[in-house]
């Protein structure tokens, strides 16, 4: 096997050679791909044992994405400084992907819904704002918009466009695995002062905030099922096959005493 071919010749450094990310917004970024991309890869018939030939640009859009995660929390909110770092980063990856041919509207529109959920963090994590349920919940299903533009570079990776089926199936899970992820992340999160989607119905209903994630959950999982129920008997094997593969990677966690 040879080398990838270079992207770019002699002259300014193309944007594939340029620094952009830490290692932990790389480390960040494997442990994601490593649980969700053997599903979408699944789906789309891409042997997994093709996951490293995939990674490097599927580690560099969303290690980028860790990354300007990273700069929002340690500035405390979408400054003018991390918007423009972000923006950077968003127009490098979009370089790369118009280059290898991997560019989709899917992938490009959930990019921008990554603006609109930076900006929606800035303003709910400030403590004096007064957040209602239907914001927060928007917040969090913009927040998996990394996830949804894997899922069409991977489509694209495969040499077809995402399948809109999927994507409708898929979303409420791709949210219910944020969700447990901030259970997970909660005391660290509240320690540190980030964003976190629970610490928001903490915030909202106190005592309560157990059950109502608990709720929460399911309406996303019940959304997922009925979409589910819509597919052929044979689809519906194969998708349930491996989300079940995915769940036994990554176990639901407990929901924390407020």
């Amino acid at each position: 096997m040879t080398a990838p071919a270079a992207l770019a010749g002699a002259g300014e450094p193309a944007v594939e050679d340029l620094p952009l990310v830490s290692f932990r917004g790389l480390s960040r970024a494997a442990w994601l791909i490593d649980g969700l991309a053997q599903l979408y890869m699944g789906l789309y018939d891409l042997p997994a044992a093709r996951l490293l030939e995939l990674f490097p640009v599927l580690g560099f859009f969303e290690a980028l994405v860790y990354q300007c995660d990273t700069d929002v929390e340690r500035a405390g909110g979408l400054t003018p400084a991390v918007a423009a770092a972000a923006q950077r980063r968003h127009q490098a990856v979009l370089a790369v992907l118009r280059r290898l041919d991997l560019l989709d509207p899917r992938a490009e529109a959930e990019m921008t819904n990554l603006w609109i959920y930076a900006t929606m963090e800035s303003v709910l994590n400030q403590p004096a704002t007064v957040a209602t349920l239907e914001q927060v919940r928007r917040a969090a299903e913009l927040r998996t918009a990394d996830v949804r533009a894997l899922h069409a570079i991977i489509a694209r990776q495969a040499g077809r466009a995402p399948d809109e089926r999927y994507v409708a199936l898929l979303w409420p899970l791709e949210v219910l695995g944020d969700l447990e992820q901030d259970l997970e992340t909660y005391a660290e999160d509240v320690a540190r002062g980030n964003y976190n989607t629970y610490r928001m119905f903490v915030r909202l209903f106190g005592a309560e905030a157990p059950a109502r994630m608990a709720a929460e959950l399911a309406r996303y999982q019940e959304a997922h099922d009925r979409r589910l129920a819509e597919l052929a008997p044979d689809e519906q094997a194969r998708v349930r096959a491996f989300v079940a593969g995915h769940r036994a990677r990554t176990p639901a966690p407990p929901i924390p005493a407020p």
